[in-house]
This record gives structure tokens, C-alpha cells and sequence, in this order.
């Protein structure tokens, strides 16, 4: 395990202006198409509904051309898809943001990658209040790899999953490709950014670990896959300490999908992954 957490302010936040145009379309409520003026490309990752059902978009956009840096990129709207404003979030490096988590006191949460102390992406972590304005800021320095998804607990704590690159070759404009290692990371930390604990595991060669949730019995549940191969993994985790619990594995249909887990009344764990379905028990039997 890589105990490399440095904390970082380095947000250079700045209005985007937009231009929105729509189109009716039978299937959808409403679909609109979004221009950020003077930028080159804007790709949205995910996105948030906040309890007042506005939505809050995230990725990232590219300011000054193809070969320009790419800043994390947040846009807040209505429930009808009107802008309310828009923002690029970022350093002189590259960042982007891979999820967002609403929070009971209206600020969000943001999970993804910077290169601010790096060539190569490192993990990142955000908070930010309802207009997008910056908190607090944790970067994993010296830790190549992204942060992929950021959960709340029943305490008030979070969870964050992501993948570390432990074995790579990087392009000189730092463009991570042909990974050859990696290892699946969690991470628990306050409301405040105070890490609990971190935990750097690895199985085989190559995997990357993209979802957490908490269950009933208030431990984790991550599921991950081994990369270009058919297997699927489910890890139980202890919510104290990080440290596995038990370890199972599944079939998957899909590279990039990833499982959507739900927890039945009988405690068991039911998983959906392309046209198959896997239920686990409490003790990790597959049923």
C-alpha cells in the first residue's frame, strides 16, 4: 500500500460562457445541445441530480486546442436542461472528473484525475460548494492511476474507488498507454478530506476496480474486472479498517460493464452484468 496522499489547492476556477440550443425528440422529455464558446472539445463523464431535481454535469473540457491541457469542467442545470452556469475547474495541468456526489448540506463531492505534481495522471479529490466554488482538494502524489467513483456512508464519511498504474508506458505529452500493472485502490476519508484509511490491493496483472456501495451491515462492497479478459470480481470490505473480508469472482459478457449490485431483503447480493444475473451470499458462496 502506497501511503502517498498530499493535500493541494490549486483550483483556477472561470465562467464558461454557453449557448444552448434544443430539439424535440419523441423518446426524451427534452434534449439540448450545449457549446461552450472558445473551447475546443467538452466531454461529459457523469452527472448528479441534486433534491431540487437540478443536475449537475462533469468532465472535462480542452481550452486552447489538441494539444492544450484539459481542465475538469462542471455545469449546473434545471431539471429542464437550462443552464444556470458553468465552469472550468483546474491548474496549468491536466484534470478531469470521472463522479460527483451530492451531499445533505448542498456541497458535492468530485472524484477523478490531475497531473498537477505528475506527467501522468494521479487520482484527485474535490469538494466544492452549490456554485462550484472549492473547498478542499486532495491529489494522490506519486500514485499514477484515476479515481473512478466516490460514495457516501451512513456516518457521514465516504469511500472512493479507483485504479493505480504500477507498470506503464507514458507519452511525452503524458498520456498513460500499454499498462501493463495495475492495482485496485479504496480510500475513506471525512467531511473534512481527513484520510481514515487507504488500501492498495492487487490480484492479478492487470485490473481496475470501478464500483463501491456500503450494505446493510455497514462494511463495503467493490466489484471490479480484470482487463480484456471475461472475469468480473466482488471484494466485501471491512468499513473499519479496509481490509478484505472475503473475495469472489464472476463471469461478464462486457469488458466495460462493470455489474450493478442490490442487496435483497435476504441479505443476499444479486449482480446484473450484460444478459446474466449472479447472486452472491452473505459468506460469498456463489447461489
Amino acid at each position: 500500500m502506497k501511503k502517498s496522499i498530499g493535500v493541494i489547492f490549486f483550483f483556477n476556477s472561470l465562467l464558461i460562457p454557453y449557448h444552448a440550443s434544443s430539439q424535440s425528440c419523441d423518446t426524451f422529455p427534452y434534449q439540448h445541445i450545449y457549446y461552450n464558446q472558445g473551447f475546443h472539445d467538452t466531454k461529459v463523464k457523469s452527472f448528479s441530480v441534486a433534491s431540487n431535481k437540478d443536475v449537475y454535469l462533469i468532465g472535462y473540457v480542452n481550452q486552447y486546442g489538441e494539444d492544450s491541457n484539459a481542465d475538469a469542467w462542471m455545469m449546473r442545470a434545471t431539471s429542464h436542461g437550462t443552464p444556470l452556469w458553468s465552469k472550468a475547474i483546474g491548474t496549468g495541468a491536466d484534470e478531469t472528473v470521472n463522479s460527483i456526489r451530492n451531499l445533505s448540506d448542498k456541497t458535492y463531492l468530485i472524484a477523478g484525475s490531475t497531473k498537477y505534481n505528475s506527467i501522468n495522471d494521479n487520482g484527485w479529490l474535490a469538494k466544492i460548494d452549490s456554485s462550484g466554488n472549492p473547498i478542499w482538494s486532495l491529489e494522490l502524489q506519486s500514485a499514477n492511476g484515476s479515481l473512478n467513483q466516490v460514495e457516501n456512508l451512513d456516518n457521514g464519511d465516504f469511500v472512493v474507488a479507483g485504479t493505480l498504474y504500477l507498470k506503464f508506458n507514458g507519452g511525452e505529452n503524458g498520456n498513460a498507454f500499454n499498462v501493463t500493472k495495475s492495482s485496485n485502490f479504496l480510500m475513506r476519508f471525512d467531511n473534512n478530506g481527513k484520510i481514515i484509511w487507504q488500501r492498495s490491493f492487487q490480484h492479478n496483472n492487470l485490473e481496475a476496480l470501478k464500483r463501491v456501495q456500503q450494505i446493510s451491515d455497514g462494511n463495503l462492497i467493490a466489484t471490479g474486472i480484470v482487463v480484456d479478459s471475461s472475469i468480473g470480481y466482488i471484494l466485501k470490505i471491512d468499513q473499519h479498517t479496509g481490509n478484505i473480508i472475503w473475495m469472489n469472482q464472476y463471469e461478464i459478457t462486457d469488458n466495460s460493464n462493470y455489474a450493478n449490485i442490490k442487496e435483497n431483503n435476504d441479505k443476499t447480493l444479486e449482480f446484473k452484468t450484460g444478459s446474466n444475473v449472479y447472486y452472491f451470499t452473505a459468506d460469498v458462496k456463489l447461489r
